[in-house]
């Protein structure tokens, strides 16, 4: 399976566990999720792939996590766009501030 052309990698150390939940932080600090930040109807759903344990031969000893969004349209056969977070775990949180792969699936419905 050619997953690497075109994915978008979610890449995170092995020790990041996530962010606080929203309830917990002050106020002022809380981003208001919009439209594109919940799922919505008629919308294809793309899918997370991983985790997968990266050993760096370049930092000896270190070990990383990863995960491969795949979006429901992608086609192996066609270039695709590649995005890229460190300490992305956070991203993928589904009921996090973030949820990349929700936002995604919605960008590229529209």
């Amino acid at each position: 399976m050619r997953l690497t052309l075109g994915l978008l990698a979610l890449a995170t150390s092995a020790l990041a566990f996530g962010q606080p939940p929203a309830e917990s932080l002050p106020e002022k600090t809380t981003y208001k999720l919009g439209p594109d930040s919940q799922k919505q109807e008629g919308v294809p759903a793309g899918e997370l792939v991983g985790p997968t344990l990266f050993k760096s031969k370049v930092f000896d000893g270190t070990v990383r996590q990863y995960w491969v969004y795949v979006p429901a349209q992608y086609k192996a056969e066609q270039a695709a766009c590649v995005l890229v977070f460190q300490d992305g775990q956070r991203a993928i949180n589904p009921k996090g501030v973030i949820r990349a792969p929700v936002v995604l699936d919605n960008l590229i419905h529209r």
